[in-house]
């Protein structure tokens, strides 16, 4: 990346729509690493709509193989599988985005049940392991953190220092903002994945849910490297889910640095705010490029969120995978 836009492996400027692909997060802790085929079929459906980027969730403890209980899918089974759809993605043009979705402290098991902050238990090794699968692999994008809501979810300054720094005495704690165990900051996983020697582009997704970014510049942790990319989550039912706050919060970030929004759904199975987020991202203002955006969710067990009826095939669902098809077949026509 230079300035606020991403370049590929040619220094060509890229723009990078697609989706996630969830299983990777959960399926691993019970039958298996993919909820679904993760084969080249699979992936040309998705070509098909002209999907350039797959964000792929993962879990801390498969990943590490810790507390598995009798899944034999952690550790090495759990890697290779991972390994095997990057490399997949990759030779098909697609960008793989790695995210850490799963996470828990101590002896709990890291499940879907969402943590407000990564922990240092686990998270900093799980980072230190990727960044040293990936390390000189520029096709792939670590994005660090799934959705941060420390301080109860709140925007606050607390929120956004433990965002940062994680619990540490001076500013965040342990024990307030609702951090019961040792949490590790936004700067600690940058700093584990550079000192692993990964110059990889990096995502930060903000507090709230990854939906607020009113303080994401002043708060951004120091990158070395200086690939540090804004991610964005947005719903019709999120916070910062109106035009006013796109304007007021993420385009002055747009300004500065590349924003991936790893997240653009709506829970009523329809399409209407699909339809306003993207044209806003298309279109996000004088001298901002067009932004980077992927649908949740490129799955057939998630409804009302699911893009499509089967993987094979992709056949789209009505009219919430339809209008997202046809709006990216709509940017490449």
């Amino acid at each position: 990346m230079h300035g606020n836009r991403l370049f590929d492996a040619h220094d060509r400027p890229v723009r990078l729509i697609g989706a996630n692909r969830s299983g990777t997060e959960y399926q691993c802790l019970t039958y298996g690493v993919f909820d679904g085929p993760s084969d080249r079929e699979s992936i040309q459906a998705m070509l098909a709509w002209h999907i350039n980027v797959v964000r792929i969730p993962m879990n801390e403890d498969c990943w590490l193989n810790i507390l598995m209980g009798k899944s034999p899918y952690g550790g090495k089974v759990y890697q290779d599988g991972i390994e095997d759809y990057v490399h997949l993605l990759i030779a098909n043009g697609i960008t793989p985005i790695l995210e850490l979705h799963a996470t828990a402290p101590g002896k709990q098991q890291a499940t879907t049940s969402l943590q407000p902050l990564p922990d240092r238990d686990h998270s900093l090794l799980f980072w230190d392991g990727v960044a040293k699968a990936y390390r000189g692999n520029h096709a792939v994008i670590f994005d660090l953190f799934n959705e941060p809501f420390p301080d109860t979810n709140r925007d606050t300054r607390a929120a956004w220092q433990c965002w940062r720094d994680g619990t540490n005495p001076s500013t965040c704690p342990l024990g307030s903002a609702g951090l019961s165990y040792e949490a590790a900051g936004m700067q600690e996983l940058v700093n584990e994945v550079r000192e692993e020697g990964a110059t990889n582009v990096i995502m930060l997704g903000g507090i709230q849910y990854a939906a607020t970014l009113d303080h994401w510049m002043d708060y951004v942790p120091y990158d070395p490297q200086q690939q540090l990319v804004a991610a964005w989550h947005i719903y019709n039912y999120s916070w910062c889910n109106s035009s006013s706050c796109w304007l007021s919060q993420a385009l002055p970030v747009m300004k500065s640095f590349p924003v991936i929004t790893g997240e653009i759904g709506e829970n009523d199975a329809r399409a209407d705010f699909i339809l306003r987020a993207m044209s806003f991202l298309d279109r996000p203002g004088e001298d901002v490029p067009p932004q980077n955006y992927l649908a949740w969710v490129w799955n057939t067990d998630q409804k009302p969120y699911d893009l499509i009826t089967d993987y094979k095939s992709g056949t789209p669902t009505s009219p919430y995978g339809l209008t997202y098809m046809q709006h990216l077949l709509s940017l490449r026509a």
